[in-house]
């Protein structure tokens, strides 16, 4: 008896191709997954592009305060932006009469670990 690869292919057919495909795509699957679990991808733990928000404040003393707030280039609400300034005027312990808040297109902000782990922390850091 003659051994041939048509008739064994034959044989096996459509069924046993489809399965030995789906069981390689499996086992890439799993390898690519297990290297993504070893090697994590920096895309996750970055925060992406950034925007700064100037803001400003007269205190009850009469003196301008003023910071600047940093935010995912993502949130474009003012409300929300100003309610973090809000929130660090709190912690400041100051009584604020008006909070003025302004984008800042020419302002760059360079990436740190404290300003990264701020912003995934709170949304947002302050640079007084």
């Amino acid at each position: 008896m003659k051994f041939s690869v048509k008739k064994v292919a034959k044989r096996f057919g459509f069924a046993a191709f489809l399965f030995f495909f789906i069981k390689g795509l499996v086992w890439l699957a799993v390898f690519f997954g297990l290297a993504k679990l070893i090697f994590p991808d920096n895309a996750k733990t970055a925060v992406g592009e950034l925007s700064v928000w100037h803001a400003s404040v007269v205190d009850t003393n009469d003196q301008l305060l003023q910071f600047k707030m940093v935010v995912p280039d993502t949130l474009q609400d003012t409300m929300v932006i100003m309610n973090y300034g809000w929130h660090f005027l709190q912690e400041k312990v100051q009584k604020e009469e008006v909070l003025s808040i302004k984008y800042c297109p020419t302002c760059k902000i360079e990436h740190s670990k404290i300003l990264t782990e701020s912003i995934k922390g709170k949304g947002y850091a302050i640079i007084p």
